[in-house]
């Protein structure tokens, strides 16, 4: 998360949320960031950069027949292609249709979910901890988290204090490092460098 903080200028796009300028954000009760950041945490689950390329990955313990006629035989391990899913520019999240100013998936805005809330309607949907066929993070029916209300609060809370406490920047001459991809597996390189101080009083 760290190095998205650098890369994507998040402490700017989480105060034009909130209508707050950084300097403010020292006097600002908590409650308050609190909702700022709410509209800001479902970014960091943006398709590029994504942790697996799969989720809700099961093994059959009996022959599964699907809709389609395909059969599963025992023993199958599958699951559902998060990563190609979460890229579809068909879907409500990312289709010019529904939001004619999004950007492509292909392209990081830290207000996507924020803007698909003030569409009427919308008010309730596309939070952190939403499931469903489009937004796959936690998996999708009776099998979701159960600790995902849980886990949400928890980035919040130390997404306020990395926001109002410090400062992030890569090495001089340095730039956010390529996401490292093995098998089913997408993540931020963790040999990169980072360096931060607090931010003065």
């Amino acid at each position: 998360m760290s190095t998205e903080l650098v890369s994507r200028n998040s402490r700017n796009q989480a105060c034009q949320n909130s209508g707050s300028s950084i300097a403010s954000w020292k006097k600002v009760n908590v409650l308050h960031l609190f909702n700022c950041v709410s509209n800001f945490v479902p970014v960091l689950s943006h398709p590029l950069l994504k942790i697996g390329s799969a989720t809700n990955v099961r093994v059959t313990t009996a022959p599964l027949t699907l809709s389609t006629g395909h059969t599963l035989p025992t023993g199958t391990r599958f699951g559902f292609a998060a990563w190609a899913v979460e890229h579809d520019p068909k879907t409500s999240i990312f289709s010019p249709t529904i939001q004619p100013n999004t950007l492509p998936p292909s392209q990081f805005d830290g207000l996507r979910f924020y803007k698909l809330r003030k569409i009427p309607g919308n008010e309730n949907k596309h939070q952190f901890v939403t499931t469903s066929p489009e937004s796959l993070n936690f998996g999708h029916g009776n099998h979701a988290c159960p600790g995902r209300f849980f886990a949400s609060n928890e980035i919040k809370v130390v997404l306020i204090e990395l926001l109002r406490e410090w400062e992030w920047k890569f090495r001089e001459g340095e730039m956010r490092p390529k996401n490292l991809v093995r098998a089913m597996t997408c993540s931020p390189d963790k040999t990169a460098v980072l360096e931060f101080k607090r931010r003065k009083a």
